[in-house]
């Protein structure tokens, strides 16, 4: 897969977090949280879904604990190049892709990479189960410069991806999912990219 092949992994931030990436942080464990709720809830689960495999899944989810995250990752960057490279690679046609539509898939790109994540490991059972109990919110953020994907990971739970979108004035939505794949930072780490001057994406440990 293309977007396995293009991170790179960038060392810790050092000193305080800023007021926006704390925010940021804080809204991300809620959405965490949010998630489990849901995923432990018999009720919500029997509103959406009767499928066994399913359910099993989301029980499975809802077992871990999301409070504390043993490490906090942001992914940003730019996926221009991507994108014309893709045009090329796939033997696309630019005109078929209109200035509108390729910008927007340019700013939402990073929120690709969760669902890609899972695809790459998971059932279609499991991936059912993540879009059952995935969550968004909206608030207000001053200091978001541009769309962020953090990864939150856990001792005993499935990594949190949230992406946070930056939107008119000081609003931002944030989309949080699971990640069905605990080693998937390694699996980054391991993955040195010989696409890295393909795309302009880096991924940083923030915590």
């Amino acid at each position: 897969m293309l977007l396995t092949a293009v991170m790179s992994a960038g060392s810790a931030k050092s000193g305080k977090k800023s007021k926006s990436e704390k925010k940021l942080f804080e809204q991300g464990l809620s959405l965490a949280s949010l998630m489990k709720e849901k995923a432990s809830s018999q009720t919500y689960r029997s509103m959406f879904v009767s499928n066994e495999e399913i359910l099993n899944k989301i029980r499975e989810i809802s077992a871990g604990d999301v409070s504390k995250p043993t490490a906090v990752y942001k992914i940003s960057g730019d996926a221009s190049a991507f994108v014309q490279n893709s045009l090329g690679i796939f033997r696309l046609e630019n005109e078929d892709l209109s200035p509108r539509v390729r910008n927007e898939f340019e700013k939402k790109f990073i929120f690709m990479i969760p669902a890609v994540l899972s695809n790459r490991v998971a059932d279609s059972f499991g991936i059912a189960a993540i879009s059952i109990i995935a969550s968004t919110t909206a608030f207000d953020c001053d200091g978001l410069k541009e769309n962020c994907l953090y990864i939150f990971t856990f001792e005993d739970a499935y990594p949190v991806a949230v992406g946070f979108e930056k939107c008119e004035d000081k609003a931002v939505i944030a989309s949080a999912t699971y990640v069905l794949d605990k080693n998937f930072i390694s699996f980054f780490e391991s993955t040195l990219s010989e696409l890295k001057s393909f795309i302009n994406l880096k991924m940083e440990k923030i915590q």
